[in-house]
Parts: structure tokens; C-alpha cells; sequence
């Protein structure tokens, strides 16, 4: 018998969180999974417990992202005019939910030397609580994205869509935006991850996921595009790993890549 992967701590993880039930069962792995970075896009309905795992996930180290309209209905589909979870997690007043003009890219810019970013379809005009740091604005000076610590963690509210404009625009300020402060190769083990080829946009890009057990690392590749990609890997200095790895995946296909500690390399599709 083989010995039981396990997940190595990881920095960057996007989970869906929307009217989905099923989003609870997301949140349930992200302590086994050694997630240390959550994103939430358009998490409109979340319940008591979620909120409460959302909690101790910041609590207990974690980054937690998200973004507006968090919370803004109860899992009935009735609407929290209070958005309660703002206050008590994220460290903001909920004061109106704006439209953008035709349901367009609303702006906004970091108080920081940093690339500016988009949102999309509104904002959500929020007053930052004590503690609670203000680190960019809207074209008004309205608070676009705000942070604060949470126990021995960190959140970060966006006030407006980003998710859906970076889905938009592939816009890189809207990108590092979103994920500023998680590691880059989404693990610690890997410095970047760079594809060679035809891409498709958003979810039709291909998607690396590093496991580990006692005796090896193994990359698992799936690539949703419909044309062969190389995918070029950029490894952190390890006894038991190469320092690149280039790895070529069959369109619509997948691969498995497993580096034994001993430092050979066995892949196989």
C-alpha cells in the first residue's frame, strides 16, 4: 500500500463561496489542507457556522480575502440590511451598495506606490472600524480596500467585485490586488509557475496542485485547454527537489509528476 498524501502548507487557495450549500463542505478541509490564504469571491450568503470557520481559519495564522456584498443575505435569502459579519470579522460599517454606471469597471488606486485596480457591477461604500486600516480608495476617496488583524491572522476586504473584473479584463493591478501577500507559486515550494501556449481565459487555464508524503513530492497538472501546453516550474532550494521543472501536458489531459527525495523524477500521465 502506497503512503497517504498529505497537503503542504499552502498560500494562495480560491474557493467559490456563493448561495452554493455545498460551500460549506469547502471550508471544512482548508485546516487539513494547510491552506494559509483564502480568497472568497462574491460570498453573498454566508451562514452562522461558515462564518465562525471563516473565524478560526484567521484566527489560528490564515489570510482570509474577500470581497463586497459579503454576507449581505442570510442563508433564507432574506437580505441583512447590517451586513453583521463585516463588523465583526472584517472590521467595517456597512453603509450602501452602490451600482456601477451600466453595470461597468468602477477604479480605484492604493495609497501606496502600487498599481491601481478594477472592480465591477458596484461598490460597496463601507466606514472603516478602529483598527481597521484603510489601503486604497475609489475615485472619491471612498475606502476600496481595507485590512486589520484577527488573532494571529490577517482579512482583507475589497469593496467592489474584483473577482469578476480580473474574470473580465485579466487586468495584472486587479490580479495582484486580489492576491497581494500570497505566495506567487501558490506554495512555499514553488517560486512560479509559468505556461507555454495556447491558453484559454479564466477557468480554461491549466491547474497545478503539489502533495507530499513521507518519501516524495508529487505535481498533479490538469490542463483544461484543448491545445498541448509546457508548463515551466520554479522550485524553492530543497535536498529533495530539482530546481525546474518543465513538464508537457496534452490538451484536455493531465498529468502526474512524482519526485522521490532521492532526487530522481518519475512522471507519468
Amino acid at each position: 500500500m502506497g503512503q497517504r498524501a498529505r497537503y503542504p502548507p499552502r498560500d494562495a487557495s480560491v474557493k467559490a463561496a456563493s448561495t452554493d450549500p455545498a460551500f460549506s463542505l469547502c471550508l471544512a478541509p482548508v485546516a487539513a489542507e494547510a491552506v494559509r490564504s483564502l480568497y472568497l469571491p462574491l460570498p453573498l450568503v454566508l451562514s452562522p457556522g461558515e462564518e465562525s470557520s471563516l473565524t478560526a481559519f484567521v484566527e489560528g495564522c490564515g489570510t482570509l480575502v474577500s470581497e463586497a456584498g459579503t454576507g449581505l443575505y442570510k442563508e433564507a435569502g432574506v437580505l441583512d440590511p447590517s451586513c453583521g459579519i463585516l463588523k465583526r470579522v472584517f472590521g467595517v460599517e456597512h453603509v450602501e451598495l452602490q451600482g456601477a454606471p451600466d453595470w461597468g469597471f468602477v477604479g480605484a488606486r492604493f495609497l501606496e506606490e502600487r498599481p491601481g485596480f478594477a472592480g465591477k457591477q458596484y461598490r460597496q461604500v463601507v466606514e472603516p472600524r478602529s483598527g481597521t486600516e484603510v489601503m486604497a480608495q475609489s475615485e472619491d476617496g471612498a475606502p476600496a480596500v481595507t485590512q486589520r488583524r484577527l488573532g494571529r491572522g490577517r482579512v482583507v476586504f475589497i469593496a467592489t467585485f474584483a473577482g469578476l473584473a480580473f474574470h473580465e479584463s485579466e487586468d495584472e493591478g486587479t490580479r495582484d490586488a486580489i492576491v497581494a501577500g500570497f505566495a506567487k507559486g501558490g506554495y512555499p515550494k514553488v517560486k512560479d509557475i509559468r505556461v507555454k501556449g495556447p491558453i484559454g481565459r479564466g477557468t480554461l487555464r491549466p491547474v497545478a496542485r503539489l502533495l507530499e508524503t513521507s518519501t516524495e513530492y508529487i505535481f498533479v497538472i490538469v490542463n483544461h485547454c484543448s491545445d498541448r501546453v509546457r508548463v515551466e516550474i520554479d522550485l524553492a532550494a530543497d535536498p529533495g527537489l530539482p530546481t525546474v521543472l518543465e513538464l508537457t501536458v496534452e490538451g484536455a489531459g493531465g498529468l502526474i509528476h512524482r519526485i522521490p527525495k532521492n532526487r530522481k523524477t518519475v512522471a507519468c500521465a
